[in-house]
C-alpha cells in the first residue's frame, strides 16, 4: 500500500484539496490557523505543532475524517472546543502548552490517545469518564493534586503517565484491568493502595521518587510485572509476596532504607537487574544465589561486609557487581 503524500505547503495543498490526507504546517510561526483548513474534507492527519496558536478556526470542525491532530508546543490556555466536534479523532497531542484544565466532555469521542504533558493541568472534569476508548494518557509534568476519579474509571487504559505532578495518593477506586504501563514517579505519594492488585496486566510500574514507606503485600498479584522501579522512596522492607512476580526482570530499589530482603526474592527466576544501591542492608538472603538469569546487581553504599559481598560474587560468577 502506497504511503500518502505529506503536504507541508498550504498553497500546494489548496491546488488539490481532495487529495490531501496528511498536512504538516508545523514550525511555521503561525499565530492563526488558516480557515482554509476546512476545505480538506479528506484530511486524516494535521500537524500544527510548534507554532504560536491560541485558538482554532471554526472551519476545522468540517474535518470529520481527521484521526490525528498535533497541537504540541503552542500557546493554548484551554482545550479548543472545536476539537470535541471531530467525530473521527483518535489521537490528540496537546503537550507543551499552558492548559490548566480538561473541560466538560460534551459527547463521547473515539479518542484513543491523549498526550497533554508539560502544561499547567490541575483539573480534569468528571465527564471524561465517558471517554472509554482511551488507551493512552500521557499527562506528566503538570500540577494535578490527585489522579482524577474520571481517569480511575477508564477501564481500557493500557498506558498511563502521571509522573511529575503533585499527586499524594493512588485512589482506592481504580478500574484498570487492561493497564500495562503505569508511571507516577516524582510525586508526593506516601501510600500505595491495595487495589493495585486489580491491575493484573501491569508490566511496567514506576513509582520512584515518592515517599513510600512500605509496599502492600498485594503487589504479589501482579503476575505480569516485568519492571518495578521504587527507587528514591523511604521503604524499610519488601513483602514476601514479591516472589510471586515470576516475570519480573528489573527490580530497582536503590535509595531507600531497606535493612533486609525477603527470602522469596530468590524465586524471581526471570530477574536480570537488581538495584540495591544506597540502602541500609546488613545481610543478604541466601536465596540470591538462585537468581539464574541475573546479570547486574548494585550493592554499594550499604552496611554489608566485604566478606558477604565476596561470597555472593563466588556464587554468582557471571553477574556484574556495582
Amino acid at each position: 500500500m502506497a504511503r500518502c503524500k505529506i503536504y507541508s505547503c498550504l498553497p500546494s495543498a489548496q491546488q488539490e484539496p481532495d487529495q490531501v490526507q496528511i498536512l504538516d504546517l508545523s514550525h511555521q510561526q503561525l499565530q492563526k490557523a488558516p480557515s482554509e483548513l476546512g476545505k480538506f474534507v479528506h484530511l486524516e492527519e494535521l500537524d500544527l505543532s510548534s507554532n504560536e496558536l491560541c485558538d482554532l478556526p471554526r472551519e476545522i470542525t468540517q474535518l470529520q475524517n481527521l484521526r490525528v491532530l498535533w497541537l504540541t508546543g503552542n500557546c493554548f490556555t484551554q482545550v479548543p472546543q472545536e476539537i470535541f466536534e471531530l467525530r473521527s479523532l483518535e489521537r490528540l497531542y496537546l503537550s507543551y502548552n499552558n492548559i490548566e484544565s480538561l473541560p466538560e466532555l460534551p459527547k463521547d469521542l473515539p479518542l484513543r490517545a491523549l498526550l497533554i504533558s508539560h502544561n499547567k493541568l490541575c483539573e480534569i472534569h468528571h465527564s471524561w469518564q465517558k471517554a472509554q476508548n482511551l488507551t493512552t494518557i500521557i499527562a506528566n509534568c503538570n500540577k494535578l493534586p490527585i489522579i482524577p476519579e474520571a481517569i480511575c474509571l477508564l477501564s481500557n487504559l493500557a498506558d498511563l503517565d502521571f509522573s511529575e505532578n503533585h499527586i499524594s495518593e493512588v485512589p482506592t477506586e481504580i478500574d484498570w484491568p487492561n493497564l500495562q504501563k503505569l508511571y507516577i514517579w516524582n510525586n508526593h505519594i506516601e501510600k500505595l493502595s491495595t487495589q493495585i492488585s486489580k491491575c493484573t496486566q501491569l508490566q511496567e510500574f514506576d513509582i520512584s521518587g515518592n515517599y513510600l514507606e512500605q509496599i502492600p503485600q498485594e503487589i504479589g498479584s501482579l503476575h505480569n510485572l516485568q519492571m518495578l522501579d521504587m527507587r528514591k522512596n523511604k521503604l524499610q522492607q519488601i513483602p514476601q509476596e514479591i516472589g510471586q512476580c515470576k516475570k519480573l526482570q528489573r527490580l530497582l530499589l536503590s535509595y531507600n532504607k531497606l535493612q533486609q530482603l525477603p527470602e522469596s526474592i530468590g524465586a524471581l527466576c526471570a530477574l536480570h537487574e537488581l538495584s540495591l544501591y544506597k540502602n541500609e542492608l546488613h545481610s543478604l538472603p541466601k536465596t540470591l544465589k538462585d537468581l539464574g538469569e541475573l546479570k547486574d546487581i548494585s550493592l554499594k553504599e550499604n552496611l554489608l561486609s566485604a566478606d558477604k559481598i565476596q561470597q555472593l560474587q563466588q556464587q554468582l560468577p557471571k553477574v556484574s557487581f556495582h
